[in-house]
């Protein structure tokens, strides 16, 4: 299970590394705000690989992983969009 967590890990830092290379970090996080993307994508990815190991089991919880932190990097590049969008 440690190996999968390692794994998890790794695949929220290429998710965070490639959302910060394609700017979806919020402009409003200042100038830390990379640090905040990378956590939440890591923490989305563990996150995730655990749901899917309950749910899907060990084969398939890498991939949840990565989607679920691919979901949560965009969802939170989107919500100051929408929500600008919104007061309009």
């Amino acid at each position: 299970m440690l190996v999968l967590a390692l794994e998890w890990v790794a695949a929220g830092l290429v998710v965070g590394a490639l959302a910060l290379a394609a700017g979806l970090r919020p402009t409003l996080w200042g100038a830390r705000g990379w640090l905040g993307v990378l956590g939440i994508s890591i923490g989305a990815a563990l996150a995730g690989g655990a749901l899917g190991t309950l749910l899907f089991g060990r084969f398939f919880s890498t991939a949840v992983a990565l989607w679920v932190a691919i979901v949560a990097v965009v969802a939170v590049a989107l919500a100051p969009r929408l929500a600008a969008l919104r007061q309009r």
